[in-house]
């Protein structure tokens, strides 16, 4: 899972479209360009998108564990499951002001979400 956030920034979650409102078309099953890692794009429950780690590759992982949490709590808690990307509010084209969890780095950046093409966030 290694470069997950800049993979996940990379691959579009500042790529922007243009569109009149962003849409839930981001929803669904995810892959790194890596393919070592799948998240899972869902609804939050009020319409905006939320996204779940569900799947990291074995082989590349350095834990499977939240070793780099700054929340020592935390720390031993499984990543398949983590909540990665939440947070968004809808503006034209993007859904804005969100947030992505870095499971390397154990930090949270704000980002944006659109969908680039059928393939790419």
């Amino acid at each position: 899972m290694k470069r997950l956030l800049n993979l996940m920034l990379s691959s579009g979650l500042l790529a922007l479209p243009a569109m009149s409102e962003p849409n839930m078309s981001v929803l669904g099953i995810w892959e790194t360009p890596e393919k070592d890692a799948r998240i899972e794009i869902i609804d939050c429950g009020d319409g905006t998108p939320c996204g779940d780690l569900i799947w990291i590759d074995p082989a590349s992982a350095d834990s499977e564990t939240d070793i780099n949490n700054p929340t020592d709590a935390l720390r031993d808690r499984p990543l398949v499951g983590i909540r990665m990307v939440w947070g968004f509010t809808p503006r034209r084209a993007q859904w804005r002001a969100g947030k992505v969890y870095d499971p390397e780095s154990g930090r949270t950046y704000r980002a944006e979400l659109s969908l680039k093409d059928s393939y790419q966030l």
